[in-house]
């Protein structure tokens, strides 16, 4: 499935979120990555796996993942992120707005 990785996540209102200290829009791109990239407990294989998916979602933007990349990386979403990104990524992920 193709996936926009520069779509910015929206609270309950629609409004884009903001990361606190940058005060940039927050996108699929920067929680993504940061999932990907975190400090969890995960086999050396998949740590590399992460890491090259990571370099992909970043390096192209918009790209084509298959089912098993788009459920892994919900998953590393999942443990890294507060609640909200965590429903707006994932919905962006399984195709919804």
């Amino acid at each position: 499935m193709k996936i926009d990785f520069n779509r910015e996540l929206v609270n309950f209102d629609g409004v884009t979120l903001n990361d606190t200290i940058t005060g940039k829009p927050i996108t699929l791109l920067i929680v993504s990555t940061n999932a990907l990239l975190a400090d969890r407990r995960i086999a050396g294989n998949k740590k590399l796996e992460d890491a090259r998916l990571a370099e992909r979602i970043y390096k192209k933007k918009v790209l084509d993942l298959t089912v098993r990349e788009i459920a892994d990386l919900c998953d590393s979403i999942k443990e890294t992120s507060p609640p909200l990104l965590v429903l707006r990524a994932c919905e962006m992920l399984d195709g919804g707005e």
